[in-house]
């Protein structure tokens, strides 16, 4: 049974664990503050938990920090910031920061517009199955036939030959 004394201390050992440096306490209690489970909600709160989490390479808070910077909840908006923590988690194969990155990079937000990089990261979240990946690869490939493919995208869809 789930008592209000049983969450608070669960809270509670979260919370040390975390202020102790533990990566996963960081992204669980960073999470916890964005939605106001057992702690005040706040984006601020959230937003440096998470940070904590993705400086020491969790992908899914590297992923949750760039959302952050992109549309400012808990933090000041930062679209180079936010491409910078999409590139690390996409590096990680999350397909989530690869699709995000390939927007990112076709649209030339908070960096130079780069056709080659998009198609590269569309390339990888679709093999992952990433809802919209393929369709977003497909359109791009549509709109610029003359785009230079990366012979080793071709080959394997990570950069590898």
């Amino acid at each position: 049974m789930n008592t209000p004394d049983s969450a608070a201390t669960r809270i509670a050992a979260i919370r040390q664990a975390a202020e102790g440096g533990d990566v996963d306490a960081q992204f669980l209690l960073g999470g916890l503050h964005l939605t106001g489970d057992g702690v005040a909600e706040s984006p601020v709160e959230g937003c440096k938990w998470l940070e904590k989490a993705a400086h020491q390479g969790h992908a899914e808070a590297q992923y949750l920090v760039g959302l952050m910077r992109e549309d400012g909840e808990g933090c000041e908006i930062d679209p180079a910031d936010a491409v910078r923590w999409y590139g690390q988690a996409a590096n990680q194969e999350h397909a989530g920061a690869q699709y995000r990155l390939a927007q990112l990079k076709e649209h030339g937000v908070g960096c130079e517009i780069d056709l080659t990089e998009a198609f590269k990261w569309y390339r990888r979240a679709a093999l992952q199955d990433y809802p919209d990946a393929r369709e977003d690869l497909l359109g791009l490939c549509r709109a610029h036939p003359d785009l230079p493919l990366p012979v080793s995208e071709l080959l394997d869809g990570k950069g590898r030959s």
